[in-house]
């Protein structure tokens, strides 16, 4: 993949995505438990596509096009939905 290099701080965008026990119910705690046990650059690329709610606009942030987020967001959709 073509990825540039370019730094995403991300603790600050996984503050909202952290377990809750508290706060969760045990299913979305298990999908966010699958999610903290991503790769950190498919962990960034799922939370900043959520945030984003654009393939486009994530594919900018990261550098590129929004074909290479769409093959990419399903391979993670894939590795969540196996997890589950």
């Amino acid at each position: 993949m073509g990825w540039k290099q370019q730094h995403i701080s991300l603790a600050k965008i996984e503050e909202e995505y952290n377990k809750d026990p508290m706060k969760d119910d045990d299913r979305m705690y298990r999908i966010k438990e699958v999610i903290e046990g991503l790769s950190d650059l498919d962990r960034a690329l799922l939370i900043m596509y959520a945030d984003e709610e654009s393939m486009a606009k994530t594919g900018k942030k990261f550098g590129v096009s929004s074909a290479t987020i769409c093959c990419q967001i399903k391979r993670i959709r894939d590795i969540i939905k196996d997890k589950l």
